[in-house]
C-alpha cells in the first residue's frame, strides 16, 4: 500500500491521512476503526476533517488488492464487483444483490433472491458463484503464514490488589556488541579502518539505545492506557471509557504519531484476553446527562442486549436504540445498525429467518 501511495501525486496532507488509514486496517484488510474516530484523532483537528478522510478513503479503496480498506464485508464485495470488467457475466445482478439485498444474500434464501432479482434458479446460482469467487479477506494476499500467533509485548496483572504493567522481555531482541570490536580497532592496519570500526561500534550502541527507548515507550504507553481503562479490566467492555491517542501522547510527553506507531500491531496480555493496544482507543458519545461514554462500551451493550433477547422476537435496531436511551445514551438508529454490523450481527429479520431455518 505504501508503494502504491508513493506512486500518487497526492498532497502531503492526503498522504498523512492515507497512512493513518493503513495503520487502522485489520488483518483482513478492513478498516477496523470508525472513520469518524480516525478523523477525530487527526494531529490538526479541523471542521472538515471527516470529509477529507472520506475523500482519501475512497481513493485508497482504488488500490490493489481490490476490496482493501473497505469498512465491512458488504463494501469490500461491492468494490471487487465494480472492479470487474463490465462484460463479466451476472456482474450487474451481483452488484444489485450485494448493494440492496445483502441480508438476503447472507441468509442464502435462493427463492427470495430469485424474486428480488427477477431471474431463474440457475441464474441465481450463477450470481452466487460470481460472488463466491470474490475474496472476503483482501489482505490475505499479503499474509505468508495464516496461522500466525500473537506474542504480546506487555502484560498487565493484579499484584497485591494493584494492577501492574510489565514488559515481556522474552519477546524483545537481545543485542550485544561483540567484545572483539576493541581488539579489531587496536589491530587495524590503517587510521581509516579504525575510524570505520569506531563508527560501526557507535552505530551499534545507538541501535541498542533505540531498542531500549522503544521498549520503554511501549511500556509507558501501556501503563498510561491501563491507568485510563482500569474499569475495563474490572468490569469488561461495558466499562470502557472514551480515549484518544492525543491524551496518552500528552500524558507521557511524546508526539501523537509516536503513540500511533507503538500501538499498531503491539499487544497486551490481560486477564480478559490479549488485545492490540489500539483497541483501547475509541470515540466518545455524550449521554443525556452530560457524561461521555465509549463507542466500545455502547457496542458491548448492544451485544449484551441481543445475546439475552427473546429468540422468537429479535430486537430491531429501533428497539435497541430505545433500550440505550433508557440508559441515557442517545444515538441515531443508523448508528446502532452500524455498530451491530461492525460486530457481524445480522439484522433482526435475518436472525428471525435463521431461527426458522434451524427450527
Amino acid at each position: 500500500l505504501e508503494k502504491q501511495l508513493k506512486g500518487t501525486r497526492w498532497t502531503p496532507e492526503e498522504k498523512t491521512i492515507a497512512r493513518s488509514i493503513f495503520h487502522a486496517l485489520d488483518v483482513n484488510g478492513f478498516l477496523g476503526q470508525d472513520l469518524e474516530d480516525l478523523a477525530g484523532e487527526h494531529p490538526d483537528p479541523c471542521p472538515d476533517c471527516l470529509v477529507q478522510y472520506q475523500s482519501v478513503l475512497r481513493r485508497v479503496q482504488e488500490f490493489t488488492p481490490a476490496g482493501i480498506a473497505a469498512r465491512n464485508l458488504q463494501e469490500s464485495l461491492l468494490i471487487q464487483l465494480r472492479d470487474l470488467p463490465q462484460s463479466t457475466d451476472m456482474r450487474e445482478y451481483a452488484v444489485v444483490l450485494v448493494q440492496n439485498h445483502f441480508e438476503s444474500l447472507v441468509a442464502r434464501n435462493l427463492s427470495v433472491i430469485g424474486q428480488l432479482l427477477d431471474v431463474s434458479g440457475g441464474e441465481v446460482q450463477d450470481v452466487l458463484q460470481l460472488i463466491g469467487s470474490l475474496n472476503p479477506r483482501p489482505a490475505a494476499v499479503f499474509r505468508e503464514d495464516v496461522a500466525a500467533y500473537v506474542e504480546p509485548e506487555v502484560r498487565v496483572r493484579k499484584h497485591h490488589g494493584e494492577w501492574v504493567v510489565e514488559l515481556l522481555n522474552s519477546n524483545l531482541p537481545d543485542i550485544q556488541i561483540s567484545p572483539n570490536i576493541t581488539r579489531y580497532q587496536l589491530t587495524a592496519a590503517t587510521p581509516e579502518e579504525r575510524r570505520y570500526l569506531k563508527q560501526k561500534e557507535l552505530d551499534a550502541k545507538l541501535l541498542i539505545e533505540g531498542i531500549a527507548y522503544r521498549s520503554q515507550t511501549i511500556l509507558k504507553t501501556a501503563q498510561a492506557i491501563v491507568a485510563e481503562q482500569l474499569d475495563f479490566l474490572e468490569q469488561g467492555e461495558v466499562a470502557m471509557r472514551p480515549l484518544v491517542r492525543a491524551e496518552i501522547a500528552q500524558e507521557i510527553g511524546v508526539h501523537e504519531s509516536t503513540i500511533s506507531r507503538v500501538t499498531a500491531n503491539k499487544y497486551i496480555a490481560t486477564p480478559r484476553g490479549v488485545f492490540e493496544l489500539g483497541y483501547f482507543f475509541s470515540s466518545k458519545v455524550q449521554t443525556t446527562y452530560g457524561a461521555d461514554i465509549s463507542s466500545v462500551a455502547i457496542r458491548a451493550m448492544i451485544k449484551e442486549f441481543i445475546s439475552s433477547e427473546d429468540r422468537r422476537r429479535p430486537l430491531s435496531d429501533q428497539k435497541l436504540k430505545e433500550m440505550l436511551e433508557s440508559k441515557n445514551i442517545r444515538i441515531a438508529r443508523r448508528t446502532v445498525a452500524k455498530y451491530r454490523e461492525a460486530m457481524s450481527i445480522p439484522a433482526s429479520s435475518d436472525r428471525t429467518a435463521l431461527l426458522l431455518k434451524v427450527s
